[in-house]
């Protein structure tokens, strides 16, 4: 008995060396140039196939780090670019997959966003997003859990014109954040710390915002939490704290079929203290 437990340990000691070799050989694949050559042929035979408007990515560097630099990232539909992002950087690890969670890390560096409504009330970046072929009733999501530990936009630029082209376009210039995201098959957790940017709209004047928001959906009705927000022009400062509001589910149908969007319907649920300054000229 004692010689075959013996032979027993050898083979599983011989397994776990395998294993580790594979594991081993595995990470080292995946930061060459090799690598990033063949991820980027994959990713593009996806994106042709999986969405409605055109997703292109340039070249993929790797890093013997763990991480990958995505250069000229363009999100395009009818004719129009929507999204551009001159670089992404991305560090990920590979173990966690083994048990069903992808770990990440996603900086976006001075992306560039247009948001238009057309005339039906469509989003173009959410037609764009949409899928190339409807769900069918006995296709289901697979469980998987997807964390954003850091999730930073440096130096953005949001252009939002919610009555098409040729109404009023409202420009978020410098827009940056820190922040994170579960997305998990219960729902969504996320918090946004120091979101900062400067808003022109028509017809009023430049704004600086700065604000810390929470989000979440996972363990009962969306909920979305102000911990503090501030917006000041040269005139006036408005501030405020300690708000959070609850939605109504909805059963939107994008950009997934399993998800429930929040209506813009909410209700406040907590105390909020509002604290407003304003300086009148008194030559008028």
């Amino acid at each position: 008995m004692s010689v075959v437990i013996r032979y027993l340990k050898r083979a599983l000691l011989i397994i776990t060396l395998l294993v580790t070799v594979v594991i081993v050989a595995t990470v080292i694949y995946v930061r060459t140039e090799s690598f990033g050559r063949l991820l980027k042929t994959q990713l593009d035979g996806f994106l042709a196939t999986s969405f409605r408007g055109r997703i292109t990515l340039g070249q993929i560097e790797t890093s013997i780090w763990g991480t990958l630099a995505i250069h000229e990232l363009r999100i395009e539909n009818r004719g129009s670019t929507i999204v551009y992002i001159p670089q992404v950087q991305l560090g990920y690890a590979l173990i966690p997959l083994l048990w069903r969670e992808a770990r990440l890390e996603v900086t976006a560096i001075e992306p560039m966003i247009h948001l238009e409504r057309s005339g039906n009330g469509e989003w173009n970046l959410m037609d764009a997003l949409a899928s190339r072929s409807p769900p069918t009733a006995s296709s289901s999501p697979a469980i998987f859990t997807v964390y954003l530990h850091k999730l930073s936009i440096r130096n953005g630029t949001i252009d939002v014109a919610p009555q098409g082209s040729n109404g009023p376009h409202y420009r978020l210039e410098r827009t940056g954040l820190d922040g994170y995201l579960a997305i998990k098959p219960a729902g969504i957790e996320g918090r946004m710390m120091g979101l900062r940017t400067r808003i022109t709209a028509p017809g009023m004047p430049p704004a600086d915002l700065y604000s810390d928001l929470a989000y979440s959906d996972a363990k009962g009705p969306p909920q979305l939490t102000v911990d503090k927000l501030f917006l000041k022009t040269q005139a006036s400062t408005v501030s405020v704290a300690g708000s959070s509001a609850t939605f109504k589910r909805s059963t939107a149908q994008w950009p997934s079929p399993w998800i429930d969007w929040p209506q813009p319907t909410c209700r406040v649920s907590s105390a909020l203290s509002l604290y407003v300054r304003m300086s009148v000229d008194e030559s008028i």
